[in-house]
Formats: structure tokens, C-alpha cells, sequence
């Protein structure tokens, strides 16, 4: 017999749930719910991208953004259950949003249009970098650590960033 994985109450493990009387359960696959999520966060991400540059890009902006982001992940790592975790998911979601939206929009108002195709590159590369090293390196830490440091890792990034915007004092003007 191989080795079983036995779910934690505070995790889930996966599509094992357990019920609130102890008992536990299997849930379907929510493959196609996650779906539409992400769906509908792209869509969102893009919604604000065209308003912000139709409107312009402020600093406070820039603020709100990195601070709702980290005060999600610090949320979501200290999560004490699973219906938690969802909802802070979502709040860190939607720092995450603004986060996506305001980096190309900050770059094509940053740069000349001679320019921009390559700042939008590297962009695009830096993103990229994240999205293929990221699972990687949250299993690194989940197996070193805990579940939980995947969240605690950008708090301090994320703090950083929000320095960093809150030295921008001047707003950027729409196009």
C-alpha cells in the first residue's frame, strides 16, 4: 500500500473537506468555478487598464494598490480556515487587479511611444518570469515551510513597493 495523504482541517487537502460536525467529505472538482474566476479577473484587470488610461494615473493609486495586495497576503497567510482563505483570496485578488492594470499603464504614460514597445517587453518578461518560476518556488517554500509562507513571502516585497510609490508625489497625466 502507498502512503495516504491525510487532509488538515485547515487546508482542505485539496477536494477533501471536512463538514463542521468532523466528518469528512468529498467536494467536486471546482475547476470550472476557478475558471470563471480568472476569467472575470482578467476582465477586470482590463476594465481598469482602459480607465485608468482614459482618466489618468494618481499616486494614491499606486499606494492602494501594493498595500491592498500585501495586507491581502498577510491575510491569507494567517487565514484560521479554509472560508477565510477564499475570502481573503479575493481582497489580495483584487489589490492583484490593480496591480496588473497600472504597470502597463504606468509604462506607456512613463515612456515615449518610441520607447514603449520596449518597456512593455521587459514587462512582459518580468511577468512571464513570475508566472513560470512562481509554482516552483511556492513549492520550495511550502515544502520547506509551511503552506502559509507562500502568502508571508510578499508581504515584504509588497512593502517595498509601497515605499516606492509613496515617494511618487507627482500624478501622471492621462494621454
Amino acid at each position: 500500500m502507498g502512503h495516504r495523504h491525510r487532509s488538515r482541517p485547515d487546508t482542505g487537502g485539496g477536494c477533501r473537506s471536512w463538514h463542521r460536525d468532523g466528518r469528512r467529505g468529498w467536494l467536486p472538482h471546482p475547476t470550472a468555478e476557478l475558471r470563471n474566476v480568472a476569467a472575470n479577473g482578467v476582465l477586470f484587470a482590463l476594465c481598469l487598464f482602459v480607465a485608468i488610461s482614459r482618466f489618468g494615473l494618481r499616486s494614491e493609486d499606486l499606494l492602494f494598490d501594493r498595500l491592498t495586495f500585501t495586507l491581502g497576503s498577510a491575510m491569507c497567510g494567517a487565514a484560521p480556515s479554509l472560508d477565510a482563505l477564499v475570502g481573503f483570496r479575493a481582497f489580495q485578488g483584487l489589490g492583484g487587479a490593480f496591480l496588473m492594470a497600472l504597470s502597463p499603464a504606468m509604462l506607456t504614460s512613463a515612456f515615449p511611444a518610441h520607447e514603449r514597445g520596449r518597456a512593455l517587453g521587459l514587462n512582459a518578461v518580468i511577468v512571464a518570469l513570475g508566472v513560470s518560476t512562481g509554482p516552483t518556488l511556492g513549492g520550495i517554500l511550502t515544502e520547506s515551510f509551511t503552506w502559509r509562507a507562500i502568502f508571508y513571502v510578499n508581504v515584504p516585497i509588497g512593502l517595498l513597493g509601497a515605499a516606492a510609490a509613496a515617494t511618487v508625489s507627482e500624478p501622471v497625466p492621462p494621454k
